[in-house]
């Protein structure tokens, strides 16, 4: 009888495997996609946060409630995704940096490489910089130009160890409430951090930028610059 029930256990434990293999018998994803969020002046990319900033919704059609899913882009506003369907999708924006275009209705995503580059307004454009140390602080000199009527909201400089440098990391930042209007009238700041917050002789990554006052809007930014301490 005990030999009976290891025999018998022993017929369970060897059809589990199969049987979880008879249930996974869809085919996997087969399409990929990239571009990039572009300036609509002069096709520059619009650099954005790694966490926090603009990110592509996307809905795959064909289901009674597609569910919303999401993309984000890299800091200099490139992105990739190589895990997707070939099928139609709408593609739109809830949270951006930049002037949201139209949604993209039933746009094809055909199986194997797809390329879809964004050319839209910045609501700021960041230009003219310059970040320097100079005695026991660290100097950012940048003009801004709002593209739209809205306020500019904030600007800021931001240090961090890496080239994520901005609004959502930063080892130390400044920033300065702005809240006032111009749109494309370039307006130069100037921002200072203590550089006793860096380890001498070190480098680091420093960004500026400005977000303006629009429902859902993310920072703009221009390059890092690196710095040594």
């Amino acid at each position: 009888m005990k030999n009976l029930y290891k025999l018998y256990t022993t017929v369970i434990i060897l059809a589990i495997p199969f049987t979880a293999c008879d249930l996974d018998n869809y085919d996997g994803p087969d399409a990929s996609i990239k571009g990039a969020v572009k300036d609509n002046k002069d096709g520059s990319l619009i650099e954005q946060d790694i966490d926090g900033g603009s990110k592509i919704i996307y809905k795959e059609l064909g289901f009674e409630n597609p569910e919303e899913q999401q993309m984000i882009f890299k800091l200099n506003g490139e992105y990739q995704n190589n895990v997707l369907f070939a099928a139609h999708y709408d593609i739109y924006f809830n949270e951006s940096n930049f002037v949201k275009p139209d949604t993209l209705k039933a746009y094809e995503i055909k199986k194997g490489a797809n390329t879809l580059d964004f050319t839209v307004q910045p609501y700021i454009r960041v230009s003219n910089v310059s970040v320097v140390k100079s005695g026991d602080e660290i100097v950012a000199t940048f003009t801004i130009t709002p593209t739209v009527t809205n306020n500019v909201k904030q600007i800021g400089l931001f240090g961090h160890i890496d080239r994520i440098a901005g609004n959502q990391f930063a080892l130390q930042r400044k920033t300065q409430d702005i809240n006032a209007a111009s749109k494309d009238i370039p307006t130069t700041y100037t921002l200072r951090l203590s550089a006793a917050g860096f380890k001498s002789g070190q480098e680091y990554y420093f960004r500026v930028g400005g977000i303006i006052d629009v429902a859902n809007a993310k920072y703009n930014y221009a390059p890092s610059v690196r710095l040594k301490i």
